[in-house]
């Protein structure tokens, strides 16, 4: 065995596992968890950075080199602090595409339970469940019982702050507002960020909530739109559900995630201008002169309510893609409390048509606001149901074409069979059943 003392060779880290670790053969094909331990990890080899591994654990796949977060089998992960601290947020734009990232080194602390072959491991370690509340920071919100307490069990519905935020509500430090070269865009993010409990009980799929439960979410999203949009330093706001691994989420409980921030995404920006044009143009937003045009070709048009139509989007960035689009209240934080009934039952009838044509397919929920505050809005508002039943591949990651494997003239003939002609609602008086109220933060 050759001197490690100086420069560990890559082969140390195989030497470590042999060496270290009693039957890490057994435990590989069993699939027991090896903790590598962070002390045998030098921070170069032969002059390479070496991966953190500390928050993950090896386990039998079929790829051996895929690794999965601790949590993923049995009990919870400890919430340890890393030896170095993440270092804040910021918003840093690509100067040869335009393309804004942040980066949020935090959000690679997230206890990560969903893997592509455990869809939905078991609930024993599940820190969104009633009775775990003080596994999640304090509740900004709430729909719970008239006769319990604020981080207490009696709820039906929390919203919390992210433990791993993308954006953090703090004044940025001024070291981070120093100039940086041209090339290098770079700026500080400010924002908060947090998540919707959607259940008390351990559920995985927006079809497994009733549509009355669904309304609750919706309703949640509304009432925190309306609180973060009266924070005079927020410029946008974000909500979405990532459904599944292939959407992103790490955690298989129902729950969906609020992100305000002060600055406006490109593809934002991007909408607000193409809807300008389109006023000056024909006297409507860009949403609005799609919609009509859908509606009239009626081709790929789902369905037709009272107050929104269900259209699989002419140009759709993924198979089986749904829009909803109101057509009757042009600000989502507006909704009356029978119209966010409605969207419900639109947004559940459209999910559980996904699942029967798609089988159970991983998704997206992204709910696209203009603006706060903005009078009349500077587009119309849209909720997007996007299944991801495949990967982005080199050629979308190299061009930002998409290639969709099946057309939505398709989808809709597919879909409209598994579409109820008048799907089930909840009354309005489900938002805030008897013996519930909603109970807000004395200040975000």
């Amino acid at each position: 065995m050759e001197n490690c003392s100086s420069v560990r060779p890559p082969h140390f880290i195989v030497w470590l596992i042999k060496n270290k670790f009693r039957e890490p053969e057994t435990a590989l094909r069993t699939g027991r968890p090896i903790h590598l331990q962070r002390p045998y990890f030098p921070a170069r080899v032969q002059g390479r950075i070496v991966p953190n591994l500390i928050p993950y654990m090896a386990t039998e796949r079929r790829d051996k080199t895929s690794f999965v977060r601790s949590g993923e089998h049995g009990a919870a992960p400890q919430f340890s602090k890393p030896a170095m601290s993440p270092i804040a947020p910021d918003l840093r734009t690509d100067v040869l595409t335009g393309q804004q990232v942040i980066v949020a080194e935090s959000r690679s602390l997230r206890p990560v339970r969903l893997t592509q072959s455990a869809a939905a491991p078991p609930a024993g370690d599940d820190p969104f469940m009633e009775g775990r509340e003080s596994l999640t920071p304090g509740e900004t919100l709430a729909l719970r019982a008239v006769d319990s307490q604020p981080n207490e069990p009696g709820w039906l519905l929390r919203v919390v702050p992210n433990q791993f935020p993308a954006a953090e509500s703090s004044e940025p430090e001024p070291a981070q507002q120093c100039e940086t070269p041209e090339v290098f865009l770079m700026q500080p993010v400010r924002g908060v960020h947090e998540v919707v409990l959607e259940c008390p009980d351990y559920r995985a799929q927006l079809t497994g909530l009733a549509v009355t439960e669904v309304a609750r979410v919706l309703h949640a999203w509304q009432l925190r739109v309306r609180a973060l949009s009266a924070l005079p330093w927020i410029s946008s706001i974000s909500v979405f559900r990532n459904e599944g691994i292939g959407a992103g989420a790490s955690l298989p409980h129902c729950h969906s995630q609020i992100l305000a921030t002060d600055f406006i995404g490109d593809r934002i920006a991007q909408l607000i201008d193409r809807s300008q044009k389109s006023r000056e143009e024909t006297g409507q937003c860009i949403v609005e002169q799609w919609l009509s045009s859908e509606i009239s070709a009626d081709r790929r048009v789902l369905r037709l309510s009272r107050d929104f139509a269900t259209v699989c989007p002419f140009a759709s960035r993924v198979p089986w893609q749904c829009r909803i689009v109101p057509l009757t209240v042009s600000r989502f934080d507006l909704l009356s409390a029978e119209q966010i009934c409605s969207l419900a039952a639109e947004l559940h009838s459209a999910a559980s048509a996904v699942q029967a044509v798609a089988d159970n397919v991983a998704h997206n929920v992204i709910l696209t606001l203009p603006p706060p505050p903005a009078t009349p809005a500077a587009f119309l508002w849209h909720l997007d149901l996007l299944p991801r039943p495949s990967r982005m591949a080199g050629f979308e990651f190299g061009t930002n074409v998409d290639i969709l494997a099946v057309a939505p003239e398709t989808a809709v003939a597919r879909m409209q069979e598994h579409v109820s002609p008048d799907p089930e609602q909840g009354g309005a008086d489900a938002l805030c059943p008897d013996g519930f109220t909603w109970v807000a933060a004395a200040a975000d």
